[in-house]
């Protein structure tokens, strides 16, 4: 519940802070004036690195995980010929 309340607050902080930028640069140009221009290669390239990096996490995660399981066997096997 308090990660989903920090959520929360940021993002009303983000909101409020984006809000009085538009105001002080009020003065100079409208922003709705500014044409936007979407950049699709960036994003792609995060979203493949992204996939790159949870993979090889998700991958070191089970290795980590098989090795505890192993180790306990071993542990197991052990215990039995002392």
């Amino acid at each position: 519940a308090l990660t989903l309340l920090q959520g929360v607050v940021i993002a009303i902080n983000a909101m409020a802070r984006q809000s009085v930028q538009n105001r002080m640069l009020e003065r100079f140009t409208k922003s709705s004036s500014v044409p936007a221009r979407e950049d699709w290669e960036s994003l792609w390239l995060f979203v493949v690195v992204f996939i790159i990096v949870m993979a090889s996490l998700g991958w070191l995660v089970r290795l980590v995980l098989r090795s505890g399981q192993a180790d306990a066997g071993l542990t197991k096997v052990q215990s039995r010929s002392a």
